[in-house]
């Protein structure tokens, strides 16, 4: 059975990345230790760029993603890091 793989790229204000990088880390952290259901959740930085980050997160399946989107610490994430974002791609994915 396939796994439901999200990507997520931000562009960070300038000045603001370091920040954003230790909510980030917060964020990986607690979607992996209090989600049953996130696998992998992984930050990529652009190495030209630092302001650009990547997610790439696999789930075991849609709905676990969307109890990732409803937790707490989501919401408490999304409400200090969203000042400090330019711009925001999210894509979902099969992972077969």
């Amino acid at each position: 059975m396939s796994k439901f793989a999200v990507t997520a790229r931000f562009e960070v204000m300038s000045g603001r990345e370091k920040a954003f990088m230790v909510e980030m880390k917060k964020q990986a952290e607690n979607s992996l230790n209090q989600e049953p259901g996130c696998l992998i959740f992984d930050i990529c930085i652009n190495r030209e760029d630092g302001s650009d980050v990547l997610l790439y997160e696999i789930y075991t399946d849609k709905k676990a993603f969307d109890d990732h989107l409803a937790s707490r610490h989501f919401s408490a994430f999304i409400e200090t890091v969203t000042p400090w974002i330019t711009s925001k791609k999210i894509e979902c994915w099969d992972r077969i």
